[in-house]
């Protein structure tokens, strides 16, 4: 059975790969659910450990939020929305949401 409610979920708001947070994250335990919201305008990465959700411009539409060229440097809670909206689609629920 798959597990649709976390402790806790960690999202990740990056425009790199980082092989130190991808440690990290491989060491945590299973009822913490990771997530990437990754700008990947300048460099496509994938990280091993969690939910990859791309932070760009079909995506933010989607969301009906307001667009600008440098959306994913100035309106950093926008993460929060793309990780909530993938975890209302999935059904997945959760006690606490940290974003990082």
């Amino acid at each position: 059975m798959i597990n649709k409610h976390f402790r806790n979920i960690i999202v990740l708001r990056t425009n790199i790969y980082s092989a130190r947070w991808d440690t990290i994250f491989s060491k945590l335990p299973s009822n913490v659910k990771i997530m990437v919201v990754a700008d990947c305008r300048n460099e496509n990465f994938v990280f091993n450990n969690g939910v990859s959700i791309g932070y760009n411009i079909d995506n933010v539409s989607c969301l009906k939020l307001p667009l600008a060229d440098d959306m994913q440097w100035r309106f950093g809670d926008y993460a929060i929305y793309l990780a909530d909206d993938y975890l209302k689609n999935n059904e997945i629920t959760y006690d606490y949401i940290w974003i990082i």
